[in-house]
């Protein structure tokens, strides 16, 4: 029997991952830039502590802002046909979550500032709850765009949002205008978001909807919905209950080190994550594609999280203090602790999505309420010790729901789990010569220019990492070169 068909049609689950991640990844990439750009220059201008407000405020915001990112706008990537009758009823229903949640966020802004003991932070978190109305219709029509893996008008919201709502902020603090820079920075950047989705899409709202519709996609919502919000909510609850036991400074740093796991999350797993629903969406029914598209997941994840937060981790010294000042230099601390242990996320999130793509969105709720319940408990009880334990509870949350994130992926995902540990083997294997190589540099230098340590141990991470890797796993490095260049050069047919 002729196996090359079955050959090419497993293999086309795991291009399609590496295809669109490489598309989504110079969409992220680029906003990113833009916006580490600016909060360096912000950083230079403002204090820890107006970031450490502003990091409370938006923490609350991002909770909110992932009921209504994946509740009823998740439906709109899954349901079979997405017409406009369909359209509006999602969109008039997400409308109206935002709504809610901007009142029940307004509502609670003054006794949230009043437990923390920051009175600024009342008026602020009432003004940024306006942007989820906004935010709202911003998630069906980016929904909607990411369905149809329209990359170009979703490139373009990222980049023009950034790039103004980061300029207003910079005209604000320069003004001085302190933490409200940070505000008007915020409210711009979902408008001008919200603008550019409405102009690609083309779609003008209408009042036509389906009560039917509503009724079969609301359970399927409020499942996907409470699952990301329990994850939110654990990860973007930690600078109030941070707030609660430490000053607005100290939140402040650890903002800027979770700020910059964030940055390098962007670039390396969340780009993968996006897209991994979508894609083993098509490919669930075909268990041969399905498989081979979930193993190269976990693997690229690997791949680029595990050296970026690692290395991140090393040079966590120079950078800091050469990209914000010496006044950030207790932030080093803080990223160090996020950044050794930054894989634990990246896998527990793509196993949430793994989970939501076999239909068992309430796994993935499970999971993510492990961990939420994990952070919050941690953070209760190592917070009054000091940052540095508060930072190192969150790792130690995601490293003890590890073990029953694996158990879902081998119940509900059938997954070969020998073959998945092995999979993990030559990457960890690779970055343990990288940190070597880059600490026996860093020794060499220690008398150097911060800049020249900096930059010498990010070359030699780099070439590290990257030759160990190919030394020890040759074939995935070449399959991962050759989806890479399936994905620039979509015309050339991949070659297994």
């Amino acid at each position: 029997m002729n196996e090359e068909p079955g050959r090419r049609t497993a293999a086309a689950g795991a291009t399609s991952v590496a295809r669109n991640a490489f598309w989504r990844f110079l969409e992220i990439s680029g906003a990113e830039i833009i916006s580490f750009g600016f909060m360096v220059l912000l950083a230079r201008i403002l204090a820890p502590a107006d970031f450490g407000v502003i990091a409370m405020a938006t923490g609350m915001i991002l909770i909110a802002q992932s009921v209504v990112f994946h509740g009823f706008a998740e439906q709109a990537i899954q349901i079979e046909t997405l017409d406009r009758r369909a359209f509006n009823t999602l969109l008039w229903s997400n409308l109206l979550v935002g709504f809610l949640l901007c009142s029940i966020l307004a509502i609670g802004a003054f006794p949230l500032s009043a437990l923390t003991g920051e009175p600024v932070l009342g008026p602020v978190l009432m003004t940024l709850s306006i942007v989820l109305p906004i935010m709202s219709i911003a998630g069906i029509y980016q929904a909607r765009l990411r369905r149809e893996m329209r990359f170009f008008g979703l490139t373009c919201r990222a980049l023009l949002a950034v790039a103004t709502a980061g300029s207003v902020g910079f005209v604000f603090a320069i003004l001085g205008f302190g933490v409200w820079s940070l505000v008007a920075m915020q409210i711009t950047h979902a408008t001008m978001g919200c603008l550019v989705l409405l102009f690609f899409s083309g779609w003008q709202p209408g009042f036509s909807v389906s009560i039917d519709l509503l009724r079969r996609v609301a359970p399927s919502s409020f499942h996907l919905a409470s699952s990301f919000l329990a994850d939110t909510t654990g990860r973007y609850l930690v600078p109030l209950l941070l707030g609660v036991f430490l000053p607005a400074g100290a939140v402040g740093l650890y903002f800027v080190a979770n700020r910059l796991m964030n940055s390098l999350s962007m670039l390396t797993f969340m780009s993968v994550n996006e897209l991994c629903l979508p894609v083993l969406a098509r490919v669930r029914d075909d268990r041969l594609r399905f498989d081979e598209a979930v193993h190269t997941t976990i693997r690229i994840t690997t791949l680029f999280c595990l050296p970026a937060f690692a290395g991140l981790a090393l040079i966590a010294d120079p950078a800091v203090p050469l990209l914000f000042g010496e006044g950030w230099h207790d932030a080093v601390p803080p990223l160090r602790i996020l950044a050794a242990l930054g894989i634990f996320p990246a896998w527990a999130a793509i196993t949430a999505q793994i989970l939501v793509a076999v239909g068992r969105p309430e796994r993935a709720l499970r999971l993510n309420l492990m961990i939420a319940a994990a952070l919050v408990i941690l953070e209760l009880i190592l917070a009054g010790f000091g940052l540095r334990a508060a930072v190192a509870g969150i790792a130690l949350a995601y490293l003890s729901v590890l073990p029953a994130a694996w158990i879902d992926l081998r119940q509900e995902a059938k997954l070969d789990m020998r073959r998945l540990v092995l999979d993990q083997a030559p990457m960890m294997a690779a970055v343990l010569v990288m940190a070597l190589a880059v600490v026996g540099v860093e020794s060499m230098l220690v008398q150097g220019a911060p800049w020249l340590r900096l930059f010498a141990m990010l070359v030699t991470g780099a070439a590290t990492y990257t030759l160990a890797f190919y030394l020890l796993a040759p074939n995935f490095a070449r399959q991962i070169l050759r989806q890479l260049a399936t994905a620039i050069l979509p015309s050339r047919p991949a070659v297994l």
